[in-house]
């Protein structure tokens, strides 16, 4: 992982990062019924199967662990929009001079 961002981003560097976790179990689900629902494809990177997808997610997790230890959050993915919505807002606002907006 840190040789793919290294080759991505090169030495540039987010302040922050939100992370938005879902297992992939869910993330594939959600894929999969918004394509049925567009009548569309999926990617041949969301047809990779379960282990792959697990791994990624691993890999990133341990990226942000060692690497940005105060510089991300890991929101729950598998909440409501709204609540997630609310929660990155929360953490957006405490991070930064923006107020919530009610």
């Amino acid at each position: 992982f840190n040789t793919l961002h290294t080759e991505v981003c090169g030495t540039t560097t987010p302040h922050f990062t939100i992370f938005l976790d879902v297992p992939p179990t869910v993330g594939m689900g959600r894929v999969k019924e918004r394509a049925r629902e567009k009548g569309e494809s999926i990617s041949r990177f969301d047809e990779e199967l379960l282990p792959f997808h697990e791994k990624i997610r691993e890999s990133i997790k341990k990226y942000l662990r060692s690497f940005c230890i105060t510089k991300y959050a890991e929101v729950d993915a598998t909440r409501e929009f709204g609540q997630m919505a609310e929660t990155v807002m929360r953490i957006i606002c405490s991070r930064t001079d923006i107020a919530a907006v009610a």
